[in-house]
């Protein structure tokens, strides 16, 4: 998943590339919102993976692979936190995949970490060492770590389900408690008929309009 699903939806509707690997800046997270039908849209989170789980190198060994796997459990786990939609939209949250990719890597080498969770609707963990997909029946795929220095970046994409319109509603973003590192979050939202627009969230929190 290089910039996962959501890329390609993004560069479809512009025709260029809004965001992507080359915009890697440490204390910055991207979060991009698209709206495919009045009660689904597809979220997508990229951010500095120094800024999730305390490194930015490929992991070295078991602890630090626990730590790497335990940090994407747990953005899975809060999303319903971090992003908060009105209650009465009676939505619910699906992870489509969480991986973390090296951009330096010439090989596009990445570690996924799958569940194919539902968020609010019970759902089944399923944790491995190395490398991880989500979906497809939570199958692991064990690969080799590569150590060593670059710019490695966690990339997450979650599915929105609503019973009612989340037209002309907004969510409450706040990442403080979960991610302090996270000093600006840059937004883009694609709306109905390839309507874009963007904005920064200072602090690691603010409201989304949609």
């Amino acid at each position: 998943m290089k910039t996962l699903v959501l890329a390609a939806t993004l560069m479809l509707v512009a025709g260029t590339p809004i965001f992507g690997t080359d915009a890697h800046v440490h204390g910055v997270a991207q979060l991009n919102f698209a709206i495919e039908t009045d009660t689904h849209a597809m979220i997508e989170i990229l951010a500095p993976a120094s800024d999730v789980y305390g490194f930015e190198h490929e992991p070295t060994d078991d602890a630090e692979r626990q730590t790497r796997d335990q940090a994407l459990a747990e953005l899975e786990k809060q999303i319903g936190e971090l992003i908060v939609l009105p209650e009465e939209l009676g939505c619910k949250v699906e992870t489509e995949g969480i991986e973390t990719v090296n951009l330096n890597a010439g090989h596009g080498h990445s570690h996924g970490h799958g569940h194919g969770h539902h968020h609010g609707g019970g759902g089944h963990h399923h944790h491995g060492a190395d490398h991880h997909h989500h979906g497809g029946g939570g199958h692991h795929h064990h690969g080799h770590d590569h150590a060593g220095s670059g710019h490695v970046e966690v990339q997450a994409l979650f599915s929105v389900r609503c019973s009612r319109s989340i037209l002309g509603t907004s969510a409450r973003v706040d990442f403080r408690p979960t991610y302090p590192a996270f000093e600006t979050i840059e937004v883009m939202l694609i709306g109905p008929g390839a309507r874009q627009d963007s904005l920064k969230l200072q602090n690691g929190h603010g409201v989304i309009g949609f």
